[in-house]
């Protein structure tokens, strides 16, 4: 029987016999969920995961409890006490228990979060044969036995077992049924030794649990035998058009005039190759022995480069004209199959059912990605999208190319690149408040500063009159970073997918409200959208929420978190760039919270650490220490220490706090851009400051292999900071305590002492000072690496007061007005033996008199590249600078987006902002149509413009509403091609 909260109630029927518990999943018992007695008990019900769960790719995890003492129940009184007990262990960490079911040894079956995702398993992944990576939670469900070590099972407890995975394999709803695999909780090399030497011969395929499928009634087979595009090697399409659900009305069925022995791939090939198809034409193919390969994704129309629509056979949607299928159809009788093409993939083994995995749609390099839409992986999109745009991840997932010979080299070829910026006429320089970009696209905006997160509001409010309160459940200000993460379709086949927004700072004359607001008005956003008839728009979702100053967060790696004299450690503050792991995670970075931190107690001093970090009494104009004594810098709650970190956001789990990743060390983050060298994750950042430096971390081993050890790459690596040569040469330096000067006996305590003074570490060790780092970008097509510096006013040199040494006068300018970008190559681990470690290059210089006017920019701050290979640079002139009065700066105009060839230097811009304001972060959908920008702080002052305030807050600019009362707001563009203008290249 199944149990439900675990308390008598009047008797039920449920799967598997009388249930005297009340049932809390209609599927199990027929019965609705009694969220009474949890509210009674606990103050609220249990709370679902709200993270991906997709066990049908899966199956099962075999636990058991694990007590070192037996456990021996008198009755099954003692059993629902002890899942009870169970319960109330886990639920402040995890709002529910863990486990989907627990068997006890009389053979009951106490349903934990039963269909719902458990959380039991271990957050991160396990590799399966045929090459499959599958989330342990993601696609698991995690039935426990109740045993303690000494105990064996019973009869009983085998036999409800063998039930049970029955009736999670064959009895549910496809979307909730198990798969095939059947595993210790160990499996993997995880560390625990679950499930017991006594359970663990029954968690195995082929033992006496593993239930066999129900027979074959007729023609009815009990489940299907699917084998995912992953599963095959399908190629990438080279577009993807969506079809409503309403639209697909019938069937249609073909067949192969090919040999028996020709593989799916082939057929892809044929179709793409020789039809100039943008994928294989069918949604289904069935071999002889039954299985299904699963081509297109199911809601798609397949286009040919003359623009025909061709519909893959299957019925979904009509085609265009009549005669396009039996043309299809013919042509298939008389031709497929004749000539046979390389490329087919390793054969899938007979009997193997995996379900459809869309992760592997359009990806080059396999990994756990993070939905079953998947993350795009370099260089793998089609050539129909936008401007053939690609992902962040691209040079975060992409293999690490090999490096080219030693010293500076031609870039790689670059026709892709040089394709993609002819398929735009570049946008002249502009002063007009407002976002232009080229003629046939259009650009909508989506989540400005100040809109409800949820339905149910608060709403804007153009007279700034919101509360802190209002403001903690409204979009936030001074859009930064941003990351697109798909998620799987909508009913009518719409896209959807979260939208993660960093907020960096605000404006007190535009924002209103004082610190509390601004507190509230800072962090992150995550929202879900979804397209509808080409438009993008924000939906309710359980998704999306907002984290803010005061959200919880907690530290991971060397660094702890503070103490109890300080509080709970909560707050993200001054996020900017991010990146994506593979295992589909945000990184947001930390950077210029020091700007809130001041004190109005004259006794307090500034020390070393202080100077170093910027922290003043004055706060930079941000007096938060008047409202909180966390930003009081004479208080013993203060505690600057918690910022300036890199923090990991799963935006998937609404519950999960963010997490601040100490071991790649504290200092304002610029970004932080993912890829991946020989298995090991690269993580690299800059401290964003004029005269600070360039950093890299390393992870200590794959990160694959780390993951499924239940160890975060993130925490077990290695921070190193670059020194550059005037020859072209450069090196990187680990900040590793004991390496060096840095030792107990120059005054470094620990490695946690080096990441909480970065800084002063770097210094130490004789970094190069930069002229102001912004955010890295990794070329997918060869993994060169790029790195904006965005200006120096001058000084010394490029640095705060530091003379660089000599070797690094040729990457530092005593003064750089403008800007310019260098790149680099890194040099394999095996070849560096009395060799550099990377070697650099100048690539642009803002400067560059011979730039024509439609490439003028000034002051690059992000870039990011597109799967083909083409560099996009967001610039962030100053308002002290913005229209003048530097003749450059008259030319450049307004901030803006331009994309850069990296083969020819070629410079073309795309978008100009509005007054006032920074092009920020930059984004596409997996599907290349759509690309996200972040227009950051509009009407900001400006000498060109003047300066708002309360009474004039749209001095500078009134953009986007343009509203007589309002004022300017930060906000997300979603550029596209308008309809009707092509599709693509």
């Amino acid at each position: 029987m199944i149990r439900g909260p675990w308390r008598p109630s009047p008797s039920r029927r449920g799967p598997y016999g009388p249930c005297t518990s009340t049932c809390r999943w209609p599927r199990a018992c027929g019965e609705g969920r009694d969220n009474d007695w949890y509210i009674r008990t606990y103050g609220k019900p249990p709370q679902p995961s709200g993270r991906t769960w997709e066990p049908w790719r899966g199956g099962v995890f075999v636990h058991y409890t694990g007590s070192r003492t037996s456990f021996s129940p008198a009755s099954e009184t003692d059993c629902r006490k002890k899942v009870a007990s169970m319960f109330a262990d886990h639920y402040p960490d995890s709002g529910d228990i863990k486990y989907n079911y627990l068997v006890c040894p009389h053979g009951t079956v106490y349903e934990g979060r039963g269909h719902q995702r458990g959380e039991a398993n271990g957050g991160a992944t396990i590799a399966l044969s045929g090459g499959r990576e599958l989330g342990r939670n993601t696609a698991f469900y995690s039935i426990q036995g109740m045993l303690g070590v000494p105990d064996k099972p019973t009869s009983a407890m085998l036999a409800s077992m063998k039930k049970l995975i029955h009736y999670l394999r064959y009895e549910l709803p496809r979307e909730r049924r198990a798969g095939g695999e059947l595993l210790p909780h160990r499996a993997g090399g995880w560390d625990t030794e679950c499930p017991g030497a006594n359970l663990l011969p029954y968690a195995k395929a082929g033992s006496s649990i593993d239930p066999e499928p129900p027979a074959k009634q007729g023609a009815e087979a009990a489940a299907l035998n699917i084998i995912s595009r992953g599963s095959w090697g399908a190629r990438a399409p080279k577009s993807v058009v969506k079809v409503p659900a309403s639209e697909r009305r019938g069937f249609v069925v073909h067949y192969s005039a090919g040999p028996s022995s020709q593989t799916v791939r082939q057929i892809q090939n044929y179709h793409m190759d020789s039809n100039g198809w943008s994928d294989i034409g069918y949604n289904f193919l069935v071999d002889t022995a039954g299985r299904i390969y699963t081509p297109p994704q199911h809601l798609v129309q397949c286009r040919t480069d003359r623009g025909r629509r061709h519909r893959p056979e299957h019925g979904e949607g009509p085609a265009t004209s009549p005669d396009a299928d039996d043309r299809h159809q013919a042509h298939d009788r008389r031709r497929l199959g004749r000539d046979h093409h390389q490329g087919a993939p390793d054969r899938v083994e007979p009997g193997e059912v995996l379900m459809r995995d869309d992760t592997q749609t359009a990806t080059t390099h396999p990994t756990a990605g993070p939905s079953r839409r998947g993350v795009v992986a370099g260089g793998a999109l089609a050539a129909a999208g936008l401007l053939v745009l690609g992902t962040p991840a691209a040079a975060a997932l992409a293999p690490t190319a090999p490096a080219p010979p030693a010293g500076p080299s031609p870039a790689p070829a670059g026709a892709a690149a040089r394709r993609s910026l002819a398929q735009f006429t570049a946008v002249a320089a502009s002063e007009a408040d407002a976002v232009a970009v080229p003629a046939g696209f259009r650009a909508d905006v989506l989540a400005p500063w100040g809109g409800p997160v949820h339905t149910t509001g608060p709403d804007w409010r153009a007279d700034a009159s919101a509360t802190a309160a209002d403001q903690a459940g409204q979009v936030g200000s001074h859009h930064h970073g941003v990351q697109f993460l798909p998620l799987d379709d909508g009913p009518e086949g719409e896209p959807r997918g979260l939208l993660v927004i960093s907020h960096e700072s605000t404006d007190p004359a535009l924002l209103g409200g004082g610190a509390r607001k601004a507190m509230a008005a800072q962090g992150l956003t995550v929202l879900e959208m979804r397209e509808v008839e080409g438009i993008w728009e924000v939906v309710d979702s359980a998704y999306n929420r907002r984290i803010t100053a005061d959200s919880p967060v907690r530290f991971s790696g060397p660094v702890p978190a503070p103490g109890p004299a300080v509080g709970r450690a909560r707050g993200v503050l001054a996020p900017s760039g991010q990146g994506l792991t593979p295992w589909g995670t945000c990184l947001v970075a930390e950077e210029d919270a020091d700007a809130v931190f001041g004190t109005d107690d004259p006794e307090w001093r500034r020390g070393e650490t202080h100077v170093r970090y910027g922290l003043s009494a004055d706060g930079h104009g941000h007096p938060w220490h008047r409202a909180d004594e966390r930003f009081d810098l004479a208080s013993a709650k203060a505690s600057p220490e918690q910022f300036g970190w890199i923090v990991e956001l799963d935006p998937r789990d609404p519950s999960a706090p963010p997490v601040k990743r100490t071991a790649l060390g504290r200092f304002a983050h610029g970004g932080a851009t993912v890829t991946e060298a020989a298995g090991r994750l690269v993580v690299y950042s800059t401290d964003a400051e004029d005269g600070e430096y360039l950093y890299k971390y390393v992870s200590a081993g794959d990160w694959r292999e780390l993951r499924a050890k239940g160890r975060s790459p993130l925490d077990h690596g290695t921070l190193y900071v670059a020194r550059f040569g005037a020859d072209g040469g450069g090196d990187w330096l680990p900040l590793s305590h004991g390496h060096g000067p840095l030792t107990r006996d120059k005054g470094w305590r620990d490695q946690a002492d080096v990441l909480l003074r970065t800084r002063l570490a770097a210094d130490a060790l004789g970094a190069t000072p930069l002229a102001r780092p912004e955010r890295v970008a990794v070329n997918p097509k060869d993994g060169r690496a790029y790195l904006p510096l965005a200006n120096s006013p001058g000084g010394p040199a490029c640095t705060s007061g530091k003379e660089p040494a000599a070797a690094d006068r040729g990457v530092c300018r005593t003064t750089d007005p403008y800007g310019r970008i260098i790149r680099w190559h890194e040099q394999p681990a095996g070849r560096r033996t009395r060799q550099p470690a990377f070697h650099w290059e100048e690539f642009l210089a803002a400067d560059d008199p011979d730039r024509p006017a439609d490439g003028v920019f000034a002051a690059p701050k992000g870039l990011w590249f597109s799967a083909d290979g083409t560099l996009w640079i967001s610039t962030g002139v100053s308002g002290r600078d913005l229209g003048g009065p530097a003749p450059l700066h008259r030319a450049a105009g307004n901030n803006a987006l331009l994309a850069a060839d990296p083969t020819t230097g070629e410079v073309r811009r795309f978008l100009t902002a509005p007054r006032g304001a920074e092009v920020t972060g930059v984004t596409t959908t997996p599907d290349a149509r759509t690309l996200f920008v972040n227009i950051q702080h509009p009407g900001e002052r400006t000498t060109r413009w003047g300066t708002p305030d309360a009474n004039t807050p749209h001095k500078v600019s009134n953009w986007p509403d343009h509203h007589r009362s309002g004022r300017p707001r930060s906000a997300t563009v979603a550029v596209r091609r308008e309809e009707g203008r092509g599709e693509g290249a």
